[in-house]
């Protein structure tokens, strides 16, 4: 009994491994890169982010806000202000 138990708890957890990296749910790591990139590419990104997941995401990636270059920081700022908007309008 236990051996079964153990596989399903092993499968869930490679289950929620996968899901954590699905564009819905993206990493602070992951946001940052595509704000580096630029604002079209974090846009496409932060889109499918929904509002309880995208207040948690904001403060954690404006967390690392004073260590970005400038260029990043006005992009993250731009990206900020347009989800700002985008909620607003989808409630």
């Amino acid at each position: 009994m236990w051996d079964k138990h153990h596989e399903w708890m092993v499968a869930r957890m490679k289950a929620g491994r996968l899901a954590s990296g699905s564009p819905g749910n993206p990493t602070v790591g992951m946001v940052l890169g595509a704000i580096a990139q630029g604002i079209p590419v974090a846009m496409a990104l932060i889109r499918l982010i929904k509002k309880p997941r995208w207040s948690r995401l904001e403060s954690a990636v404006s967390t690392f806000e004073p260590y970005m270059k400038p260029e990043t920081r006005t992009a993250w700022q731009a990206v900020k202000s347009i989800k700002g908007i985008d909620i607003r309008r989808v409630q």
